[in-house]
């Protein structure tokens, strides 16, 4: 029932976004894709059977290089995600959000920069309306932003609250200098310790061993951020299988 209702959503959109496709159904997922302000997005949503939760995904694939990884999620999720890549918690500056919320970045100035003083409460004000949405995460890799609720998210209002955020999160990334040695509000950026050409799509880091393919694509992933995502993380691939 929740996954019908999810998928009446996104034919409702298909029809009323700008530069968007017919929706594209097959079994336990559904899809559309669009373009906002240039960028490109795909808004699925995904269920397992009847009875189960369907989870709800946006990927807005970045028109750059980014400048590094960021993983943002609620601390009822800390205890995996932190079991998978280990203890780095950072600090945004605000009690509130930092007790609601477990936050991750390399580099790890990354996260000082977007939560700048001028946009820190514009910028938590933007995640916590996701709050509501049943277990949200964000993770913005190289080249992908995705933003995921894993509960009941089967209405209009909260499948563009997603996107709507996902647009936000994207104009304030555009602020951050990439390959820049300068200092922003005296934060010094630091280099990404990563291999242009071996780095993890999800944690930015080099892979040199435990390491997982995509079937469909061949992406390479750490074998922990392959679990973490549940799937490839490669913009627009359906694979939910890998291959060591």
């Amino acid at each position: 029932m929740a996954a019908t209702r999810g998928v009446k959503a996104l034919k409702y959109l298909s029809g009323t976004l700008k530069e968007c496709s017919p929706i594209h159904q097959e079994p336990g997922l559904a899809f559309i894709e669009f373009v906002r302000k240039g960028i490109p997005y795909r808004l699925e949503i995904s269920y397992k059977g009847r009875g189960s939760y369907p989870e709800i995904r946006v990927a807005a694939r970045l028109p750059h290089r980014g400048p590094g990884t960021l993983h943002i999620l609620p601390q009822d999720l800390r205890a995996s995600f932190l079991q998978l890549f280990g203890s780095q918690d950072l600090i945004v500056g605000n009690r509130d959000f930092d007790l609601k919320y477990v936050v991750q970045s390399n580099p790890r100035s990354l996260v000082q920069i977007l939560f700048a003083a001028d946009r820190r409460e514009r910028v938590i004000r933007s995640i916590d309306r996701l709050a509501d949405l049943g277990a949200p995460t964000i993770d913005l890799s190289f080249h992908t932003l995705i933003l995921r609720a894993r509960q009941n998210l089967t209405d209009v209002y909260g499948v563009m609250t997603l996107v709507e955020t996902a647009e936000e999160i994207l104009k304030d990334l555009a602020l951050v200098p990439q390959e820049s040695a300068a200092s922003v509000e005296g934060v010094q950026i630091e280099e990404v310790r990563s291999s242009k050409t071996g780095e993890c799509p999800v944690c930015g880091t080099f892979m040199e061993k435990d390491q997982v393919r995509c079937e469909l694509c061949r992406t390479p992933h750490h074998s922990e951020c392959w679990t973490y995502m549940g799937r490839c993380s490669t913009y627009a691939c359906p694979g939910k299988r890998s291959v060591a």
